[in-house]
């Protein structure tokens, strides 16, 4: 008798253990859920990451530069490649504090100081001024000034971090100010 007891009982408990393993959601589902709760607290205007927001600003330049013509003698497209690897680096400061992505230490050691890999990016083609109108030109300029602007704001905001040289915030900002150097040659070049 208290064996039959003891065996309903049991299945009575798997049983109530598979309810609520088919009933609990796949993490893929918890995951979807906190984003969904992210986005809505993001939409109501609740503080964003500082880290998002120096990002944005990165990626905001790049496409402003972007816009203008190209007619800086190259250093236009320098300087958006500098701002967005500002940019990456930004996002993987981000994903490294949120423990989303564990640094590769072999990857890290093997990494080149800022200043040599910012002096990889080569200068873009140019086009000849005179395809373009004193209007166009001026326009361009303009977004070029702008695209600089966001730059200093992103440079602002990480020196203001204190980040070291050699880490991701660190290197964020060594690529921000070449941005900015890329940038202001390309206006000198146009202003001669």
């Amino acid at each position: 008798m208290r064996l039959s007891k003891l065996c309903a009982f049991m299945t009575a408990a798997v049983a109530v253990i598979a309810l609520m393993v088919a009933m609990a959601p796949a993490p893929a589902q918890q995951q979807a859920r906190r984003g969904a709760a992210r986005r809505v607290i993001a939409a109501r205007g609740a503080a964003v990451s500082p880290l998002r927001t120096i990002h944005q600003t990165l990626e905001a330049a790049a496409k402003e530069m972007e816009s203008a013509l190209p007619i800086y003698d190259g250093h236009r497209h320098r300087a958006i490649e500098l701002a967005r690897m500002a940019a990456r680096e930004v996002r993987d400061a981000g994903l490294a504090a949120s423990g989303r992505s564990a640094p590769n230490p072999a990857a890290i050691a093997g990494r080149l100081p800022a200043a040599q890999r910012a002096a990889r990016v080569p200068k873009g083609a140019n086009a000849a001024r005179s395809r373009y109108t004193v209007q166009q030109i001026a326009a361009s300029n303009a977004r070029m000034q702008a695209g600089m602007q966001q730059l200093q704001q992103a440079l602002q905001q990480l020196q203001s971090m204190g980040a070291p040289n050699g880490s991701y915030l660190g290197d964020a900002a060594e690529f921000t100010g070449y941005s900015l150097q890329a940038a202001n040659q390309g206006l000198q070049f146009i202003g001669r």
